[in-house]
């Protein structure tokens, strides 16, 4: 069975994400997690006072559903409380609260005032459990701030915790998979403004940046980096797109070593909607082609899943009062 926003096939689960409008129930103290116990998942899933995020989710080897969620309480200004890490082991009807992870408020020197989580959930072979999240603050600090996103680690079925550790700087949303050699490639949306230490003419080098708004960021494009020890340390952090706007994007690796990612284009050139590049060597190269999977939704936001014969089912979101796209598809060899 596939559940394509909570599981993926070989290739490694993908996340399950909630709008604000479907949250789940905020349980950040102490007392809260002791008498938790059991819920329902119509109760995981009520209207209240909360304005949940997003929930990322997988599903482990055994079949146990794990969800993170970090809850925002009405009156909360930001997202500051911890996130809470919720198990199933009857397919989603029934979920137990396994622990909360405390919000960072200091890392590598900086404060951090709040955090965002908006990157999936990932899962490695042996159950590794993969949260990347944002640390952010409103306004800059000393050193000057920087945009990150830092990494937890569980390797015990979601029950504990180790973290953060470094994963990329001015970054926020983005996806991974697990190659067939087993390294870890990671898109990210790199967005930043200009900085003292650019080199000269860079923003003449990036080119047009399209349709930004009141926006003075440079970049806003996909990057990729990668680790061969499992998710512990990333390297070689690289641009990947190169229109102004194609900044999401999901990657997902074949079982013969090609990847493939499908990524938004908001802006343009031409239709906007979701397309797909190719790579045969693991995401060191790429192809010059490109697969237009979709058309003329504003977002494109997607998740894709390779079966073992190779074919790729991608999800696509349009707007939030329509349908999700679903497409079949397989890349030429």
């Amino acid at each position: 069975m596939v559940f394509i926003a909570a599981v993926a096939a070989s290739g490694g689960p993908g996340p399950a994400r909630r709008s604000a409008s479907r949250p789940l129930p905020a349980l950040t103290s102490s007392a809260s997690v002791s008498s938790a116990g059991s819920v329902a998942s119509e109760h995981l899933l009520h209207d209240g006072a909360y304005d949940v995020f997003e929930l990322a989710g997988q599903i482990l080897e055994d079949g146990t559903f794990i969800a993170l969620q970090i809850a925002r309480i009405e009156g909360d200004t930001y997202w500051v409380r911890p996130a809470n890490v919720w198990a199933s082991t009857n397919q989603g009807a029934n979920w137990d609260l396994l622990t909360q992870i405390e919000r960072p408020t200091t890392f590598n020197g900086i404060d951090y005032e709040w955090w965002y989580p908006s990157y999936p959930l990932h899962r490695l072979p042996d159950d590794t459990l993969l949260w990347p999240v944002m640390l952010l603050n409103e306004v800059n600090t000393g050193p000057p701030y920087t945009k990150i996103v830092a990494n937890y680690r569980s390797t015990d079925g979601g029950k504990t915790w180790r973290g953060p550790t470094p994963f990329v700087d001015w970054c926020s949303e983005g996806g991974m998979t697990r190659t067939a050699s087993g390294k870890l490639l990671a898109a990210v949306r790199y967005q930043r403004e200009p900085l003292p230490d650019d080199p000269p003419g860079l923003a003449e080098q990036l080119g047009d940046r399209g349709n930004r708004g009141a926006s003075k960021a440079m970049y806003k494009h996909v990057f990729l980096t990668e680790s061969v020890d499992g998710g512990r340390t990333w390297i070689n952090m690289r641009q990947l797109t190169t229109v102004f706007g194609q900044c999401f994007g999901v990657p997902a690796a074949l079982p013969d070593g090609r990847v493939t990612l499908v990524h938004t284009t908001p802006y343009g050139p031409g239709s906007r909607g979701s397309r797909a590049m190719i790579s045969h060597d693991e995401g060191d190269t790429w192809q010059d082609e490109t697969y237009y999977l979709t058309f003329s939704e504003p977002s494109g936001y997607n998740m894709s899943v390779v079966f073992k014969d190779g074919v790729v089912l991608t999800v696509v979101a349009r707007n939030d009062d329509e349908p999700l796209t679903a497409i079949r598809w397989q890349p030429v060899k």
